[in-house]
Order: structure tokens, then sequence, then C-alpha cells
């Protein structure tokens, strides 16, 4: 290694955060911003660089840090609750207010805690996951809670916490289906949403929906038609939820559908109803055709609405549907009333608006040509007008004046309520004609006894429904609503069709208005309490199957069942549950004229024509599964678009990306995010082939794929198909390692195996693809020669970023055995005795220190603190040649909480390790483990600079192996591993073992006695003060001490209690190969990409192993012979693993521990210190982060006597 100090300072390669070493000159040039404790006024000097000050780094960013951290954790988490009760009155909350709580609370937060601007991302970052978490879970709790007002009706779980189940559900148009599904698992009352019921009991229908009823709930909100003339105050009748206003708005509907107008409207409908029938024959004219009749009722309604809204224009039954007005009137009908406060965002998005503002445009270019005719003709926009402004003359008279007797309804309000009304009228009566014609088809014993009655009532009253009707000039002299509406049955066809489907299925939602008390609606039975911002459903379609009301055969379809007289106990009708056009002020105002429309269609449909359904149509499976339920009852003729090759196209790409990432889990971090946000728009590209259009739906792209990867992930991991499958272990551990990241973020890894072993048994299923075994048969097989590499747990514990790894992290076992081996030379005979002397000085040192501490008696101290300085100077001195005075200024700098705190990142990053790389480049977790890093660094390139015939670890990772100048990065971090390793896991053993004697006085007196006839029998003398650098040891112990029985018991048993790695040995088969392993009659077959771990502190104390009381503190265990009444499995103890890949150092812990423990029982007394400490802290402040961490051990300490 002669030319490693040469090559130095030119041919060290960088480290930046956690993945490079930087040269000196950059190191000095970092730190200089850093002030440098008077305590350390080091210089270091290379050939090549100039001088330049090394200082040392501060704890303080890291305290900061954490402190605001902890702060901001505190504070969103008041502010989510808070926010939560404030906007709980407003539920359904106005997107604006949840937009504005959203951004500025957390942001607030966190600029009243952070203002360093380079922490305040990451602060912020905090801020809004602890908001957003909390508020989530807040928001869900209360509404599963007791305390909810809605809490005793039942209904399912995902529907109290949201209502996005229901979007999704009215996203496949099946609201009605799921509705009624509901009412038949739950009864008459159901919880369908957070704040809302729904009710099939015919007795609350008037408190509902009658005159003294409610107004309408928050669903309607979802109905209005933002974007209309670009403002929201053009509402139109549907929208309208204050009751006033609606009246208002009402007054001129009902003035245009009474007694006097309909009889205009029906001869306008005759002429219709003439044409579609010239249009049929004509098409029949060759003889039998097929022919798509739902979408013939679509253009003969919207016709006909047209010439009752803006006096005609519309010509679908003579040209068709050319400019695609029924698709677009589809497409109105969205789904926003389930997030009614989504409704203005959702509606101005192209994948949502696209169709909505079309349709408007059209709607609206109607009224502004009806505006520019004469006002004569009565049509609904007449009466509109009339109501506002008076008798007028032109469009601009109306539009550009101020005076009104109804402020607030202007000439948009009236295009937007006619607009509402081609909506309205023509999609619902297209709904019904066609379900009609669906049902008599499907029971031709009814269509013949209809066209029986319809056949009778035209010859007895000579109706003409063909061009005969007209006279000379044109006019219709005769109408036939009366002789029509006389027909018994054709009413009861109607009534029944509007009972199995009525136009409106799911949505007649009312609410307590707004700043009102409870509304109370009274049964017999019970009472409902509907606070202000809850609401109650009735849904017509479930109340008209339901059986208490119309029975037998609810489902089925019977015009008989409206015939019956009272006396007929055949049937039960019961009209007061028939609610087609809902009841009360605010039903469906074109009653009349809707019935009358359909009398006319269906009676000339009926009369001229024969039908039956296709050879291709499967009657009732494939109409009724067609019909989907929009607001409004699609039938599958308006359903332009019957398949979505964005979502299908996401979800198939999620299927092949999970078939595809399944033989690399874990996934790389990259790939797996390079997928996430690449394919969707890939896939969408490559439907749509044109960017505008792949755009658009990326929305959709994401909502698919997203959602069906998560679905399979999961369903795959649950699924028997899974090769983990057959073993037990709880759901979430089988779904994500994120339970096993919280449980290391916590520091109760350890217990949490524990529990599950005790539950499941010794073979656990841990996580995704991993299993954990307490079963000693298979220890051998996993770790032994023959055994497996490391597992995918071991990738969050890389620090180099070239792909070479220290020596723990390496996963290949034929590099791990190349590397290993300076590290096997480093610990062998030779070594360890110049290892024994550096120790023996370190325990001078020790024992002179702590004596220092007793001089004026009896002591407080926290021992464990004193434990951790005296091994983190010895491995000082095996990994760096020294210089670490960590006894001598009670590690003023703090390197043991910087150890601790690097150790604790590191040991949630394992459980997710294809996250690490991300995890470790925030800026919190940055700083704790470059601290560390740098400590390292800082004192290799010291050492780099001494004699390097010196033989301590560095000299043999260097010189040794025959490491280049060049691999300095690595030398650096494996002598900085052996720090960690060596320094961290002796003390906490250590301090375990000081515990449990303190705990056990019995077994410290017993310890005491073997220790003392040890020291006089073998005449051992450990020196009262520091030896001098040159002066010599002298005799050696190790040997001696190492016969010490009862002493290696306490070890033994101390670390069969807490092994300093409770948990995480790891492996997994090699890449390309499977691994069986068996034990007896158990047998466990791990493919490719699955791990199994066995956990010591799990396997310590399993009773089959250790036994009586695995969990008590016996030394004497170890001591027992054959026939003793303990067992006591050897080959189940494992604190230092086994096979070609356990601890390098355990040689040298031992001689380590035996030397601290023996000094400390022959020298010193020791007790808790109860005043100041409680002993039942230390178990609850032991953390499993790979190693433990411990918290303080508070005793008393004095010298003992020298008797």
């Amino acid at each position: 290694m002669a030319s490693l100090e040469q090559n130095l300072s030119d041919k060290v390669k960088p480290l930046s955060i956690v993945q490079r070493i930087p040269t000196l000159a950059e190191y000095n040039r970092t730190i200089d911003s850093y002030s440098t404790p008077p305590h350390m006024p080091l210089r270091f000097q290379n050939p090549s660089l100039p001088s330049v000050p090394f200082a040392s780094l501060t704890s303080e960013l890291v305290l900061g840090m954490e402190s605001a951290c902890k702060a901001i954790v505190v504070l969103n988490t008041v502010n989510a609750l808070v926010t939560h009760v404030i906007l709980k009155t407003y539920d359904p909350l106005p997107l604006r207010l949840v937009i504005t709580a959203f951004i500025t609370t957390p942001f607030l937060a966190t600029l009243s805690v952070i203002g360093d601007r380079s922490a305040f991302t990451s602060g912020l970052a905090l801020a809004y996951l602890v908001f957003c978490t909390i508020l989530i879970l807040s928001v869900c709790l209360y509404r599963l809670s007791p305390w909810h007002p809605l809490a005793k009706y039942p209904g399912p779980v995902i529907l109290k916490l949201t209502k996005m189940f229901g979007t999704w559900i009215a996203y496949k148009g099946k609201t009605h289906l799921y509705m009624k599904e509901l009412h038949d698992t739950y009864g008459p009352i159901v919880r369908i949403g957070p704040n809302e019921l729904s009710t099939t009991d015919k007795d609350l229908i008037p408190q509902i929906l009658g005159n003294q009823g409610m107004p309408k709930g928050h669903l309607w909100d979802g109905r209005r038609f933002e974007n209309m003339a670009g403002s929201a105050k053009y509402q139109s009748l549907i929208g309208v939820r204050d009751s006033v206003v609606h009246a208002k708005l009402r007054y001129p509907w009902n003035k245009a559908f009474s007694a006097g107008p309909l009889k205009a409207y029906e001869e306008l409908l005759i002429r219709r109803v003439v044409e579609l029938n010239d249009r049929l024959k004509d098409s029949c004219s060759g003889g039998i055709i097929l022919t798509d009749i739902a979408k013939w009722f679509s253009y003969f309604s919207y016709d006909f609405m047209g010439d009752l809204a803006f006096a005609g224009r519309f010509r679908l039954m003579q040209e068709g549907d050319k400019d695609g007005v029924v698709e677009l009137m589809k497409d109105a009908m969205h789904i926003s009333q389930h997030v009614p406060w989504m409704s203005a965002l959702m509606q101005s998005l192209p994948i949502f608006s696209t169709g909505l503002s079309k349709f408007h445009q059209n709607g609206l270019v109607s009224a502004t040509q009806r505006s520019e005719t004469e006002m004569k003709r009565k049509d609904l926009f007449y009466y509109m007008v009339r109501y506002v402004k008076g008798a007028w003359e032109t469009k601009s008279d109306f539009i550009q004046g101020e005076a009104s007797e109804n402020p607030g309804i202007d000439f948009h309000t009236i295009a937007n309520n006619a607009f509402l009304a081609i909506v309205a009228g023509s999609d619902t009566t297209a709904s019904v004609l066609s379900n009609a014609v669906y049902l008599l088809l499907s029971h031709p014993d009814q269509y013949e006894l209809l066209r029986r009655e319809v056949d009778e009532a035209f010859d007895a009253h000579d109706i003409m429904l063909d061009k005969r009707v007209f006279g000379e000039d044109g006019t219709i002299d005769k109408t036939y609503s009366e002789e029509l509406g006389g027909l018994a049955f054709l009413n009861a066809v109607i009534n029944e069709t509007l009972r199995l489907f009525p136009a409106v299925p799911a949505s007649l939602q009312r609410a307590p208005p707004t700043g009102t008390s409870p509304r109370i609606l009274r049964l017999a039975d019970e009472d409902i309490v509907l606070p202000q911002g809850n609401a109650i459903n009735v849904p017509p379609y479930v109340l008209h199957r339901d059986p208490r009301y119309f029975y037998p055969k609810p489902d089925a379809f019977i015009p008989e069942r409206w015939l019956s007289t009272s006396t007929d106990t055949k049937y039960i009708t019961s009209r007061s549950a028939f609610i087609p056009f809902s009841v009360g002020p605010q039903n469906c105002v074109g009653r009349p004229l809707a019935l009358i429309e359909l009398r006319y269609v269906l009676a000339i449909l009926i009369r001229n024509f024969d039908m039956s359904f296709a050879q291709d149509v499967c009657v009732q499976s494939q109409w009724e599964r067609q019909l989907e339920d929009r607001f409004t009852l699609h039938t599958g003729a308006l359903k332009i678009r019957d398949f979505n090759p964005t979502l299908a196209a996401n979800v198939l790409a999620a299927l092949t990306t999970h078939l595809w990432f399944k033989t690399w889990d874990p996934v790389p971090f990259r790939l797996a995010l390079a997928a996430l946000v690449c394919i969707p728009p890939i896939v969408a590209y490559g439907l749509k082939l044109a960017i505008p259009s792949s755009i658009a739906s990326l929305p959709l792209a994401y909502a698919s794929f997203l959602p069906a990867l998560a679905i399979s992930v999961c369903a795959y991991r649950l699924s028997p198909l899974h090769p983990l499958a057959k073993y037990p272990g709880p759901i979430i551990p089988k779904i994500t390692k994120l339970w096993g990241a919280w449980g290391a973020y916590r520091g109760k890894t350890h217990i949490n195996i524990k529990e599950l072993h005790d539950r499941y048994g010794p073979v656990v299923r841990i996580g995704p693809n991993e299993l954990s075994t307490v079963d000693k048969g298979f220890i051998l097989q996993i770790f032994g020669a023959q055994g497996m590499p490391k597992g995918p747990m071991w990738d969050g514990r890389r620090t180099l970023a070239d792909g070479r790894d220290a020596l723990i992290a390496l996963r290949d076992s034929t590099l791990h055995a190349e590397m290993r081996g300076p590290w096997n030379k480093s610990f062998g005979a030779e070594p360890m005795k110049n290892y024994e002397e550096q120790l023996i000085r370190r325990i001078i040192e020790f024992n002179s220190r702590l004596k220092e501490v007793c001089a004026k008696g009896t002591a407080q101290v926290d021992i464990a603190k004193w434990i951790g300085c005296f091994t983190y100077d010895f491995m000082g001195d095996l990994a760096f040649s020294g210089d670490f005075r960590l006894m001598e200024n009670r590690d003023a700098d703090g390197n043991l909480e910087m150890m601790d705190k690097s150790m604790s990142v590191v040991s949630i990053a394992q459980h997710i390790p294809w996250f690490a790389g991300f995890f470790r480049s925030l800026p919190f977790v940055k700083r704790r483990v470059q601290r560390f890093v740098n400590h390292g660094v800082k004192h290799s390139l010291k050492r780099s600079k001494m004699e390097l015939k010196r033989k301590d670890i560095f000299y043999y990772m260097g010189e040794e192996s025959g490491t280049s100048g060049s691999d300095f990065e690595m030398i650096a971090q494996n002598c900085i591993l052996a720090m960690v390793a060596g320094s961290d896991t002796t003390a906490s053993a250590m301090s375990n073992a000081i515990y449990l004697l303190l705990s056990h006085p019995e077994k410290y007196q017993k310890l005491r006695q073997e220790v003392d006839t040890a020291f006089a029998e073998h005449g051992i003398d450990i020196h009262t003060q520091p030896l001098a650098t040159n002066e010599a040891v002298g005799k050696l112990y190790g040997d001696v001490l190492s016969g010490l029985k009862y002493l290696n018991g306490v070890i033994n048993e101390t670390l069969r209690l807490f092994p300093s790695v409770p948990t995480s040995l790891q492996r997994a088969p090699a890449k390309g190969t499977s691994k069986v392993l068996q034990s007896g009659g158990t047998v466990i077959v791990l493919p490719e990409g699955n791990a199994i771990t066995v956990a010591p502190y799990a396997l310590h104390r399993d009773p089959r192993y250790f036994w009586p009381n695995p969990d008590s503190f016996i030394p004497e265990r170890w001591l027992a012979s054959a026939d003793s009444e303990y067992v006591t499995a050897r080959d189940a103890f494992i604190p230092f693993s086994v096979g070609p890949q356990n601890c390098a150092g355990r040689s040298l812990a031992l001689v380590e521990l035996r030397y601290a423990l023996a000094v400390l029982v022959k020298n010193f007394d020791m007790e808790f210190d109860v005043e100041n400490y409680n002993p039942a802290l230390w178990l609850r402040d032991l953390e499993d982060h790979f190693t433990f961490q411990k918290g303080p051990l508070g005793i008393k300490i004095s010298l003992r006597n020298a008797d």
C-alpha cells in the first residue's frame, strides 16, 4: 500500500452524500462554514494540497431539524383535527374551501416553524403528509364512529367512509342495481354515504318529498350546468335547491303545462307521431326490416321537445342525428352528483365537459334563434319570457333591458331552462318507450292483449293517426288524448313499465335547509333524526320493486296488477309507493304531457306495426345489462360508447406490468417509477394516435392503470397462486412491507416478529415475498456453507454509488467470500494478540476513568454511555489506529448519538430497499447519515497518512488485500463498518449484561465470586492508571477469562435474550435459482424473488430450545449437563449468525465482553439509581434498528471495598 498516500489526492474518488467520499480539499472547503470546536484545533496536510483548517461537524443541524420535524408533526396534527371539526359543518364541502384548507394550512404551519429556506421544502413535504394523513384518518374515524348522527343505520363500510365508491358505481351506470342490492341486504333504511341515507319506506315519502317535505339535497348541486354562459348564476330549474327560488322558477313551468297549453302541445305531438309513423312505414315498404327502435324513439322525442322548447327546427327523424346531438345529450348527464363539490372542476375538464359544452351551445343557438321569431307561438320559451318581461318585441330589447318584474331571471336563465326541457323531456320519454317495447316483446301475451284493446279503441272512436288527421289547411281538427287516456290496459302497461324502469331510477334526494334544526321523520317504530348537512334519498327503482308494496313477483312485468280493484287479493299494488314522476312541489312538471306522449306513440306502434326481437338479440341478458343509470335511465341505443379503450387498455397494461415486474420483486426504484409515470401516457397515445386526445385521456389512463396495478398486486399477493400463500401471517404484511418499515421506525421489529411467531407458529409470512422462521432445523440450510446469499433487505444498507458495496451489503456470495479475505486475516490469531494488548490499554483507561468518577464516593452515572465511549474508543484503535477520546471528553462531539441516528435511518430503508436511494436523499435523512460518514472519512484520511505498518484493520483492508489507492472509498467504508459493527453491538451486549446482573443481584454476586477467585489464582492485575504510549502491557489474560464458566454463561445468556442483531438475518435464493428447505415434516419451497429471515430474538426465546422460562435470565442453563432440568439447544443459539457470512469479529467481541465485565464486577459496586432512574425504562427504550439501540442506564457506582 505504499502508493496509497502518494495517490490519495489525485486518485481518491469524491464521495457525495452517502455515496462517495470527498477529497481532502473538498472536505475542508465543505466544513469551513462550520465553527471549529476549541478542543479540536486540527489541520490535515496533504503534500499536493494547501493547508486548510479541518473542523468537526456539530450536531445542532440534525437536532434542530429533528425538533422542527416534531413541531411540524404536532402542529399539523392539531391543525388537521381542528380543520375537520370546522369543515364538518360544511359537509359536503365547497371545492374552494377544500383546496384552501389543504394548501394553506400546512404551508402556514411550516412557515411558522421553519425559517431556514434550505430545510423548508422537506419540512413542507412532511407537513402535507402529516396534515393529509391525520385529516383523512380523523374524517374516517368520525364517519365510522358512534358519534356520527347516522351511525345507527346499517350499510357498507366503504359507503360510510366516502362517496367515491358511489361515483364509481355511477360511472358504470349501475347505481339503481347497487341500491337495490343494498336494500335487499340491509333493509328499508340504508346508509349510502357519509352523510346520506336511502329509504324505501313509503310512509316517509310525504315527509321527504311532499308539500311539508324538504328541499333538494346537495346531490342536485352536481346537476348544475356550471359553464353555461360563463356564470353559475344562470340556473335551470333542476339545479335549484332553495325552495323559494325553485317556486319562483317553477311558476312559468306550471303555466306552460297547464290544461290550455297542453291542448296546443297535443297538436304538435300528433304531427310528430304521424311523422314517426310515416318514417317507419317508409322503412318497411320493402317488407321486414331490422331497425333500432330505441334510436327512433330518441329522434322522435328530441324533435318533439324541440317544438315545445324552441318552436321546432329539429329534424332528426328526417335527417338522422348528423350533428350527434343524442350522443351529446348523453354526455351531458355526468357523474358529478356523487361529488357535487367537484362538479365545477369536473365540468371544466375536457374529458367530462366536451359533450356538455357542445350540447349546451347547441341549445343556446336554438334559444337565440327562437328569440328572434314571433313571440305569439305559445311554447315553453313563450311562457318563460312572458313571466319575466311581459310583452316584448325583440331579443335585444329583452337582453339589454334593465327593468324586470322578476330580477335575476334573464335571457340566459330562460335559455338554460328551455335547454333543461329538451334533456328532461326527450331523454326520459325515449327511455320509457324503449323499455315498454322491450317488455311487450318479452311478453307476447301482454303484447296481444294491448293490441286487442288498441284496435277496439281505434275502431270504436275512429282514431286516425296518419295524414288523414290533417284538414285541408293543414290544421288538426281532432285530438284523442281522452280516448287513449281511457284505455285501461294501455295505462297499465305504461304504469308497469314506469314501475320496473322509472325514468329517474335512484336520485330523488332531499335534505334539511341550511341553518335549520334537525328534521325528524316519523315512523311507527322509530324516528329518523336528520341534522343539517345530511340527506336522505328515495330510489324509485328499489321502492317500486319492494315486495311489501308490489306483490307477487315484484320484479316481473304484470300489467294486470294495475287493473285489480281494492277487493282483489291476488295482487298488492300500493299506488302511494308509485312515484315515477316524484311527488310534491318539486315533482316532474311535465308528467301530464309525458303520459299523453307515451299513450300516442305506443298506440300507433301497436296499431300499425308487427314487431319482434331480431334474432341476434338475447332478450333479458343483453337489454337490461345495457341499461345505465345516468340520473335518467339510458337505454342501450343511447349508449353511443359501449366500450372505453383507454380504460380497458390501461387495465390490461397494469396486469401486464405486474406480470413483468413480479420476477423482479422487489422492483428497482427507477424501473418502478418509470413504469408508473410512462406506461399510462404511452398507452393513451398508442390508442388515440394524436397528442391532444392522448392528453385528454391521461386522467382516465392514470385513474385506471394505478388502481388496476395496485389491485392486481394485492390480489395476487393474497391469492392461493402466490408461492408463499400457504404460510400463515397477518394480511397487511402479505400485501406490503410498509408494515415492516413502520415497525422499524418505532424500533420494535423484534417484538413484532416474536408476537407473530407466538401466534402463527415457527414459519410466518412477514412480507409479500418473505418468510420468517424459528425452526432450528433450517438454520444451516439457510446460513451454512451450502446456504443462500443475502436477501434484498441488505440492499437498504448500501453506501456506495458505483455499484460496489461494503462487506455488510454485499449479496453476491463469490464477491463476499473474496472481500471477506482481509477481514478473516485481520481477525486471525496473530492480529488478535495485538488487539488484546490494545484492549487492555483501553480497559485500564476505562477502569481508571470510572475510579476518578467514584473518587469522592458513590456516583450516579449512565453506565450505558460509558460503555459506548469505551467500545467506540477501542474500535477506533482497531480501525484507524486510535485518536478517539470519547472516554476522556465524555463524547462531547455527540459521536454515539450520531452513530445511533444513522443506524435508525438505515433500518427503515432495509424494509423498502427499492426506495432506499430516494429515502436517503431526503434532507433530514441525508444529514443524519452524511454526518457519520464524514466522521469516518476524516479518520480514514488521517489514518492514510500514518505509517502503514501499523497492523490495524485499515492495514489489512489495504496493504494485505492488495487494494490500490484508487479504492480508498472501499477501504474507508469497510473501516466505518468495523466501527459500527464493533462498537455498537458490543456496547449493546455489555449494557444489557449490566442491566440483567443488577436486576438479579444473586447472579451478580455469583459472577463476582468467580471473578475474584480467578483474579487471585492467576494473579491478574489491571493497572489503575492509563499506560504510556510505549509502555508494555505485560501479560494477557484472554485465555484465563475464557475459562470462567459462569462469566461465559452470563455473556451467552445476555446474547440469547438480547442478540445484538435481533431480527435482520435475511437470505434469499441466488438469481436464477430456487431453494428447497426441509426440517422434520416441514418443507419450504422458496422461489427466486422470495426471501426468508431468521430472527435471533424470537429463536432464542423459543421454549422448544430454551426451557424452562425462555424469557428469563438464567446463566446456569449454559452450565447444565445432559441430565439437567434445562433444555439448552446450542445449535439454536446464533447471536453472531453462522456460516460463511457470520460476524467476522465474534472472537474479539467475546474477549472484549469478558475483560470489561470482569473488571467492572471486580472493582466496582453497582446498583440501579432508583431515585433518578426507573429500570423498567431500559426495556422500553431498547429499539431494533438493525442492531439494538439503547437508552440511558442510570446506576449508582462506587469503588469496591478492599475486602
